[in-house]
């Protein structure tokens, strides 16, 4: 994950896509943080997960790599997430 703030951050993605955890050095925490896949709530462009521990912050993720996180609505960052496999 890329952020406009110059972030780098590394992410692993469930095979399901259900579930996204950011490891730290994290934009929101110094630890991993957990996003879940809010599930019937996507379009066909995009995804929407939320933060387990602060359900107030969320990402939307769409299928061109671009990721918005919000806080209560309010965008926080935006960024690309980059795939590749180790």
């Amino acid at each position: 994950m890329h952020w406009s703030s110059g972030v780098k951050e590394k992410v692993h993605v469930s095979p399901t896509n259900e579930h996204l955890v950011f490891v730290s050095p994290s934009v929101m925490a110094k630890d991993v943080v957990i996003y879940s896949r809010i599930v019937g709530a996507g379009t066909e462009k995009c995804e929407y997960y939320v933060n387990e521990p602060m359900p107030h912050v969320r990402l939307t993720i769409c299928g061109d790599g671009n990721v918005e996180l919000l806080e209560k609505g309010v965008t926080l960052n935006v960024g690309k997430l980059t795939i590749f496999e180790s």
